[in-house]
């Protein structure tokens, strides 16, 4: 069995965790949310029009493990601008430094 430099051995494993980047970069979301308006009936005799989130009120539980990240497609079908409250989960900022 050969042996490899220290450096040879970094640099192909740069390459490697390139690779995989890049196709992550290309990957399907791993969940996908459609908020729209529905109507949820109360009682026989009342409704209400509220937001869903694919079609459930309320939306859909995700489980997610820690540390992984994770890719979720929103599409917005809702006649208003909506904000998603991401309950527990680091979200990096698009502003940052």
């Amino acid at each position: 069995m050969g042996t490899i430099s220290r450096r040879s051995f970094v640099q192909q494993a740069g390459l490697l965790a390139g690779a995989t980047a890049l196709r992550a970069a290309d990957a399907p979301a791993d969940y996908t949310l459609e908020i729209a308006t529905t109507k949820v009936d109360l009682s026989p005799k009342h409704s209400i029009r509220t937001t869903a989130y694919n079609g459930q009120v309320p939306g859909p539980l995700l489980r997610l493990r820690e540390g992984r990240p994770v890719r979720i497609k929103v599409t917005n079908r809702s006649a208003n601008p909506e904000i998603v409250h991401w309950h527990g989960l680091f979200l990096p900022s698009l502003h940052a430094p």
